[in-house]
């Protein structure tokens, strides 16, 4: 198969984001929000990565970036893309 890159993945601009402002829970990598894409209207959740004890935090995150890209399934999310700053991944 064809390996997957980041450059497969859709890179949004923070402006084409409306965020709620206070987090809603946290996870291993960080805080999760909610919001939605401005131009679809469509309803995402954001996990942003906060936590960065070690370096193994950025590497699980970027892992679950590229399986996330790859698994379509019904009762799995699908990654809509990623926000480089802050760094979150986008998710329906």
């Amino acid at each position: 198969g064809k390996d997957l890159t980041f450059e497969e993945i859709k890179i949004f601009q923070k402006d084409e984001m409306k965020m709620e402002e206070n987090h809603f829970d946290s996870g291993s990598f960080g805080k999760i929000f909610k919001g939605i894409i401005r131009e679809t209207n469509e309803e995402i959740v954001a996990k942003e990565l906060t936590r960065l004890e070690n370096g193994n935090q950025f590497l699980e995150f970027q892992h679950e970036v590229l399986m996330m890209s790859t698994l379509i399934h019904p009762n799995l999310v699908q990654l809509k893309g990623l926000m480089l700053s802050p760094l979150r991944m986008i998710l329906e």
